[in-house]
This record gives C-alpha cells, structure tokens and sequence, in this order.
C-alpha cells in the first residue's frame, strides 16, 4: 500500500549579492539608496563567533561583497521571498544592468 503523501515544512532564504575584488560597499548603498543587510570590502578582517561565544578570526574577505536578505521570516514562500527583493530593488533594475560585472578585476 502506497504511503500518503506529507508535505514537508519548507523554509527559504533568499538574498541578493553583488560581489567583486574592487568592490566598495558605501558606493553601492549610495547609488542605489539602499542599506545592505551585510558587506565588507576585500581585505577586511572576516570574524565569527564559536558555538561557545568565542571570537574565531578567519582569514581576511577573499573579494568584496553587498548583500540584500529578504525581510521576510523564513516560513514564507519563495515566490514571497523574490517577490520582496524585485520590490525593494525595483528603483535599481537600470543601474543594477548596467554595471553587472563592474566589479571584478
């Protein structure tokens, strides 16, 4: 006998990210108006903290990055998740064409 179906719980993370080696996060922020969840420049000192609390030091960002995380919980759906981020970089689109790319090296 065939088992019934059960959906799982799904849960979504969804961002978007611009990356690069000459990458200045301020400059993004600045030009398309919007905070970044997360950034750092290439070279920064990359910290985390332990299970325990402790602070572990990495080595330093590889390459320049600036995140946008979608504002919404994790239980909504993706489509809720992309939905979100178009809205908030809607203002962006022209801009974010444009200078695909102009990042790296």
């Amino acid at each position: 006998m065939k088992e019934p179906y059960i959906e799982k719980e799904q849960w979504f993370k969804v961002s978007f990210r611009i990356s690069g080696d000459i990458l200045e996060p301020s400059e993004i922020s600045d030009i398309i108006g919007i905070e970044p969840s997360e950034s750092h420049k290439k070279g920064d000192a990359n910290i985390g903290l332990s299970k325990k609390g402790k602070l572990i030091h990495y080595a330093p960002h590889r390459t320049g990055l600036w995140i946008i995380k979608s504002g919404l919980e994790e239980t909504n759906s993706l489509e809720e998740h992309i939905l979100w981020l178009f809205e908030k970089l809607e203002p962006a689109k022209k801009w974010i064409r444009e200078h695909k790319g102009k990042y790296h090296k």
